[in-house]
């Protein structure tokens, strides 16, 4: 196998560093730890590969990670216990590369480290990886009352006119009254309803339209509403026109209730906030898939109903598809639904358009991106808005905006409870375990579980 390849091609993004070997480096004696002497081996395409020997040495191979004709630009490591960081020491500089690695556990069967945000997952050469039994003694603690994700009884009703605090405290009365008239209009499959303007009309529309959309998800799927040309000022009319028949429509606002009850079904009013938050997070990014017809020339060969439909969070929440506008108006909604206060943020600054969420969690801001973290992990669940501007996408807060108000302006979002997901959770996680005596949640991934627990902070 070869020799102290460099660590590139794996993970993205990582920054370079250049760190001097010394003798006394080398001649450190690393034998007592667990990590040390041992050809730890990670069972992917790539056949990742490394070894820490105990008197400094650092070797490792990765079949798709050296692009630099096999040079050994690493040859040693050292390691402090106390902030539990390998420092690999290069000969060169070379763009893509680490030289910290984070111990996250060795218990002689399992070594687990944190890439850079990256969590992987190493056994010894020859292990059988399919019969190692991973420890944690969270886990086990639990794992007699744990239960993989069951629906629970049913402790709320869906309804199409509930409004978000979070709008409720940054719209118009008028802009909420508005919207909550077309939304009846609408259910009522009526196609025009006299609403009054305040303010500037566009303003007004701009909002009034982000305020129906992540209410009622079905609006604008089955509609040709466009708050650019809806309302006649003459008349002080919102008028649009269907896409399907009204039994058809009829049968579909059903269907959705069925299917937005389903996804309420996975959490209860005696839940905290915090595994109802996480709960229905994961519930729309699993099996999430990104929609790329709605983005570039794609977009342009949809037809107004098609491209309607596959906007709109009705289509995410449904079909499982969408991109971040309404996979974020999605996640809004159903918070709103079980109680908790969510908004979205808008962004388009220099980083380019996205949008995620805000949401709140025992009086607390937090940032979750479903979009990122679709059919994948809950990497970006609860992050802060330091978060967001550095290794989050380099959005910067002061570009984030939600009904034209700033979010940084108006909420605090600074606080690292969920900071530990970073560093724990599976790469990819391939189911939830919900203890709702404990209040916890264990992450199921392929190698390892982990147990957080939800309880109130309050």
């Amino acid at each position: 196998w070869v020799f102290a390849l460099v660590l590139t091609g794996c993970v993205p993004g990582s920054q370079v560093h250049n760190t001097e070997n010394t003798e006394s480096q080398m001649e450190t004696d690393y034998s007592m730890y667990p990590f040390a002497d041992v050809k730890w081996m990670r069972d992917t395409e790539c056949d990742e590969t490394l070894c820490f020997l105990s008197n400094g040495e650092f070797r490792y191979s990765c079949a798709c990670g050296s692009p630099v004709n096999d040079a050994d630009v690493v040859e040693s490591y050292s390691y402090d216990d106390e902030t539990k960081l390998f420092t690999l020491n290069c000969y060169e500089e070379l763009e893509g590369m680490i030289t910290e690695i984070k111990l996250i556990r060795c218990d002689g069967e399992v070594l687990e480290l944190d890439f850079q945000g990256e969590i992987r997952v190493f056994f010894p050469e020859g292990a059988d990886v399919e019969g190692t039994e991973v420890e944690d003694t969270e886990v086990e603690d639990t794992e007699a009352e744990d239960t993989e994700v069951e629906d629970a009884d049913v402790n709320y009703e869906v309804d199409l006119t509930k409004i978000s605090p979070m709008i409720q405290e940054l719209a118009s009365e008028e802009v909420i009254d508005a919207a909550k008239a077309v939304i009846g209009a609408f259910l009522r499959y009526e196609d025009s309803v006299v609403i009054e303007v305040s303010g500037n009309t566009q303003r007004f529309m701009n909002d009034m339209g982000y305020v129906i959309h992540c209410t009622c998800p079905m609006f604008g799927a089955f509609t040709d509403f466009n708050e650019m040309n809806a309302y006649d000022a003459s008349t002080g009319t919102v008028s649009w026109e269907y896409f399907i028949g009204e039994s058809e429509f009829n049968a579909k606002v059903q269907s959705f209730y069925e299917v937005a009850e389903a996804y309420l079904s996975k959490v209860s009013a005696t839940d905290s906030e915090a595994m109802r938050a996480m709960l229905l997070y994961y519930a729309v990014i699993d099996d999430l898939n990104y929609d790329y017809d709605l983005i570039g020339d794609s977009y342009d060969d949809l037809s107004k109903e098609k491209a309607n439909l596959k906007s709109s969070p009705y289509c995410v929440l449904v079909e499982k598809s969408g991109i971040c506008t309404n996979i974020a108006q999605a996640y809004m909604f159903l918070c709103t639904q079980a109680d908790i206060t969510c908004g979205t943020v808008l962004h388009t600054g220099g980083s380019g358009m996205h949008m995620w969420n805000t949401v709140q969690v025992d009086g607390k801001y937090y940032y979750c991106d479903p979009t990122w973290d679709a059919n994948t992990s809950m990497k970006y669940f609860g992050i802060t808005a330091a978060d967001r501007a550095s290794w989050a996408g380099e959005y910067s807060a002061s570009e984030g905006t939600m009904l034209s108000v700033t979010i940084p302006d108006k909420y605090s979002v600074t606080d690292s409870r969920f900071e530990v997901l970073r560093g724990k959770l599976p790469v990819e996680i391939s189911k939830l375990k919900v203890n709702k005596d404990s209040q916890t949640i264990t992450f199921v991934g392929y190698e390892y579980e982990y147990v957080f627990e939800c309880k109130d902070t309050e």
